[in-house]
């Protein structure tokens, strides 16, 4: 599928090509959210009165580092993490759900800071999960199923191919399944 309108093309820039669509909920002006390859990794988006490129690297862990994040539960924690970035625009460049931590490498538009994405994300996904599995409201007590802090970093310090390699690394049957955000362990 291609995107919609133009590419946006800074000055003396050549190429472009097509990008998937960044969500299905348009911009707050009504203009869905445009984008353009340029060159290797540079992957532009357009806002109503933006252009940007914000690509950033999160990582946080399950409370108390439990091992829980396998089979159903870890696809369950990665459909509502993509739901959640799909509410806000955001696009997930790569992802994988370890067994016990998510690493996310995402675009998101400047609009939304790191911290309240990383609020949004943890708070749903722990809310859910802790509804639909009654079970685990003894072993997280306080309604808490992710730690407090997260890791965030920008692509800007090493480059963003590094980064998508590193976490391609963490699951090795990725390609056989075709996704680009993976869970551990699909068999439990």
């Amino acid at each position: 599928m291609r995107f919609e309108g133009n590419p946006v093309r800074p000055e003396g820039v050549r190429g472009g090509g097509h990008c998937p669509p960044l969500g299905a909920k348009p911009s707050p002006s009504g203009d869905p959210f445009r984008c353009a390859r340029l060159g290797a990794m540079k992957l532009y988006r357009k806002g109503p009165h933006t252009t940007f490129d914000l690509k950033y690297h999160l990582v946080w862990t399950v409370k108390y580092k439990y091992p829980i994040l396998r089979g159903r539960i870890g696809l369950r924690v990665r459909d509502l993490i993509r739901e959640i970035c799909t509410e806000h625009d955001i696009t997930i460049i790569r992802g994988h759900v370890s067994k016990d931590h998510v690493h996310l490498f995402i675009s998101m538009p400047p609009q939304i800071s790191v911290s309240k994405i990383a609020q949004y994300i943890k708070g749903k996904t722990s809310r859910k999960i802790l509804l639909e599995n009654p079970k685990f409201n003894k072993r997280f007590w306080g309604q808490h199923f992710w730690s407090r802090g997260y890791f965030a970093c920008t692509s800007g310090a090493i480059t963003d191919e590094v980064i998508m390699e590193y976490i391609s690394t963490q699951d090795e049957d990725s390609e056989k399944r075709g996704d680009s955000f993976t869970t551990l362990d699909l068999s439990t």
